[in-house]
């Protein structure tokens, strides 16, 4: 099964042709971003007046932030296989 990242341009490329600069960037654009944490919506739904609303709003930062994108464990696979 073929892996892919989806660029900031929304453009889906395999991991396994992501250039070693590209690669190594982009793991440490999410490793800061671990650091600064992002926020997800975990509920939702329509409100007694029946306007969408959203209710809880967690932030994620650390190691449980990397552990929701399954696709940084794909990018540091890859590093690894190609030793960098």
């Amino acid at each position: 099964m073929a892996k892919y990242w989806t660029t900031k341009e929304g453009k889906e490329i395999r991991i396994s042709e992501i250039s070693n600069s590209h690669l190594l960037n982009t793991i440490a654009m999410l490793e800061r971003q671990s650091k600064i944490g992002v926020e997800r919506v975990i509920s939702y739904g329509f409100g007694d007046n029946g306007n969408f609303e959203t209710g809880e709003v967690e932030i994620l930062e650390g190691k449980e932030y990397l552990e929701s994108i399954k696709e940084y464990k794909w990018l540091k696979d890859e590093a690894k296989k190609r030793g960098i």
